[in-house]
């Protein structure tokens, strides 16, 4: 195996990962394959997912024969790993103990043509994407039109409609998706790759009986730590639960504390700029807000922008007036608030109660005017 060290940290995490692999006879895979198309100078590198940072740590570069084969055998972990072929096409595998992974990739790096065998972990990942990827269409991006359609018209009523239709969806989609992992991913490593999916009060106890399965199965593997961690952080925003601070900077630079809101309701609403579901709602929230603020409620919106002037700009055209925060660092800062929340998707929000008391999640238009309407006085 040919090592690509590319920092310090990465030496130090490779060590700890390599070396808590237990033995080697019980951790062992390994991974061959046939380019179609060899081109010079270029790399097939295989990579160590974070899912929930959403970070890829580079672990091996595979060696590319002149015919276009290549062959690594791996002393590492049951896990999920991201294989790039120069940089044109990337794709997971879910690698276990005794697998022997065989791929092929076409001349013109079609994902969707890409072969894999040798892994039923694998197999099992790919049956979740496609599933997952049928039931997106049928149910949030059908809905999402729908708000698209209503939004470019300006109707506001269709508009209002239309949102509580994409929450309807949002919960189909989720129950289903859920029903899915627990019927066909039990103990499977795959599972993992799925854990950037799970939220939901619904589906915590089903996700919480498989992590506990898995534990008794792998107790010791980083998945596992990772999977457990992931539904902790759920429960600490569950409905019941005491939000979390976020405290950012604002449009003007000002820093902005969520705390400083208590004694209010407050939507804490995660959208960005490049985000059409989000910034099809906001013409929604705007109306909701104009409904409430005089009555002790508040917006309190976190972009997940990167760039400053797309930022601002459509906190303007959206006519955001209202508490609206953001690090300009996306998904990719640990300490980030979209990680305190556990948010993997937007448009996401959560609703809080004056003593900052998580009381409901994901409500848009006629479902959230309605949930203010009983609670407000």
């Amino acid at each position: 195996m040919k090592a690509k060290i590319y920092s310090i940290t990465a030496v130090i995490f490779l060590i700890l990962f390599f070396t808590s692999c237990g033995k080697k006879e019980n951790t062992t895979f390994s991974i061959e394959g046939k380019l179609d198309h060899v081109l010079p100078d270029q790399q097939v590198v295989l990579n160590l997912p974070d899912l929930q940072q959403r970070k890829n740590t580079p672990i091996d570069t595979l060696v590319i024969n002149a015919d276009g084969t290549f062959k690594s055998n791996y002393e590492l972990q049951p896990g999920v790993y991201l294989i790039n072929v120069y940089d044109s096409v990337k794709f997971h595998i879910a690698a276990n103990m005794g697998d022997q992974i065989k791929i092929n990739v076409p001349p013109n790096f079609d994902k969707k043509h890409i072969t894999i065998e040798g892994s039923k972990d694998t197999d099992l990942l790919s049956q979740y994407d496609e599933y997952r990827a049928n039931l997106l269409n049928e149910t949030i991006r059908k809905a999402r039109k729908v708000l698209k359609e209503a939004s470019d018209n300006n109707d506001e009523e269709e508009i209002a409609k239309a949102s509580a239709y994409l929450s309807e969806n949002v919960l189909i989609y989720r129950k289903k998706l859920t029903e899915f992992i627990n019927a066909n991913l039990k103990n499977s490593i795959a599972l993992y790759y799925t854990s950037t999916r799970w939220e939901g009060e619904d589906e915590l106890p089903v996700l919480d009986v498989l992590v506990n399965n898995f534990e008794q199965k792998y107790p010791d593997l980083r998945i596992t730590k990772l999977m457990r961690e992931r539904l902790e952080g759920f429960k600490s925003t569950s409905i019941g639960s005491v939000a979390p601070e976020i405290s950012l900077p604002g449009i003007n630079g000002e820093e902005q504390s969520l705390f400083d809101l208590r004694g209010k309701y407050v939507l804490v609403d995660f959208w960005a700029s490049w985000c059409p579901p989000c910034r099809h709602e906001a013409p929604v929230l705007v109306n909701i807000y104009n409904k409430y603020k005089d009555k002790g409620f508040e917006i309190f919106s976190v972009s997940m922008d990167k760039n400053e002037p797309a930022w601002k700009k459509a906190s303007v055209v959206d006519g955001i007036i209202w508490p609206n925060v953001s690090n300009l660092k996306g998904w990719d800062d640990k300490n980030s608030p979209v990680h305190k929340y556990e948010v993997t998707d937007i448009p996401n929000n959560f609703l809080i109660d004056p003593d900052g008391v998580i009381i409901a999640k994901r409500l848009r238009g006629e479902e959230l005017d309605k949930k203010l309407s009983e609670i407000i006085l």
